[in-house]
């Protein structure tokens, strides 16, 4: 069952020194992703996809100032990814976290450039953040694993298959957000031409919505408090279509999950 959380600004947020863990999206989707996390004083951007501006709005809308965020952790270097960050970089320098091949990749140069390894955690404040290595058709992708205090939380779009590293790393969160980019029988039968769809169902493309329904499921049996779907297909997946996948498992019955937009925010959602 989907849920839908009452409003709320990052202003609006009870802060305690107890490391709680909040999550939100500002848009996602194949016109731009970025998302963000909060935790005490610490506000951590993870991708930077959306034009400088439109961020700006965007994160006016959910309660937060540019100035406040701490770091940027960047998953890859398509576009819909880093499309703003040069621009966000210039106006904020703040560290800018990514793997070597992904910096060598983009034209931005930071000063503030923070070298993400595959599996080796590294502090932002008092979060531990690790890269976890994931099968996308760029040069060096990552995704990440974040925890504070008791609580852990998976960011996880843009990968086209689930490997035994990734079961193993991502097991254990209290929520986790995911892409389920796809309906494979939409994406059979649309119109994008042939390569186009040989390359999103690849191994290096994106999830479908019954291998994302299968990941969550299997890695997160019980426990799970919610999950957040991201990078929904406008032209290949509906949310009946997602619905489907979900609803069959008997496991995902009854937990709470969140539809990710690209046009505006999420609200915060407590890890």
């Amino acid at each position: 069952m989907s849920h839908l959380t009452k409003g709320i600004r990052a202003d609006q947020i009870q802060i305690d020194d107890s490391g709680r863990l909040f999550f939100a999206t500002l848009g996602s989707g194949s016109k731009g992703n970025a998302a963000l996390l909060k935790s005490n004083d610490t506000i951590i951007l993870i991708d930077c996809g959306l034009p400088a501006q439109e961020l700006y709005k965007r994160l006016d809308l959910i309660g937060v100032d540019p100035k406040a965020i701490s770091a940027t952790l960047i998953t890859h270097e398509h576009g819909d990814h880093i499309y703003g960050l040069r621009d966000f970089y210039d106006a904020h320098p703040v560290p800018v976290y990514m793997t070597r091949k992904t910096y060598q990749a983009q034209k931005g140069r930071y000063k503030e450039f923070k070298l993400v390894q595959y599996e080796t955690p590294f502090h932002i404040d008092h979060l531990l953040i690790e890269g976890v290595k994931v099968s996308h058709d760029s040069k060096q992708p990552v995704q990440y694993l974040i925890t504070s205090s008791e609580k852990k939380f998976a960011y996880l779009t843009d990968t086209g298959m689930v490997t035994p590293l990734m079961r193993e790393k991502f097991s254990g969160c209290h929520a986790v957000a995911v892409e389920f980019n796809y309906d494979t029988e939409l994406l059979q039968n649309g119109k994008y031409p042939n390569w186009l769809k040989g390359r999103v169902a690849s191994d290096v493309g994106h999830l479908s919505n019954e291998q994302a329904a299968d990941f969550v499921s299997q890695v997160y049996p019980q426990g799970l408090k919610w999950f957040m779907i991201l990078h929904i297909s406008q032209n290949n997946n509906s949310v009946d279509k997602i619905a489907d996948s979900i609803n069959s498992k008997s496991n995902l019955l009854d937990v709470p999950y969140y539809l990710a937009k690209q046009d505006i925010p999420t609200n915060w959602v407590e890890v």
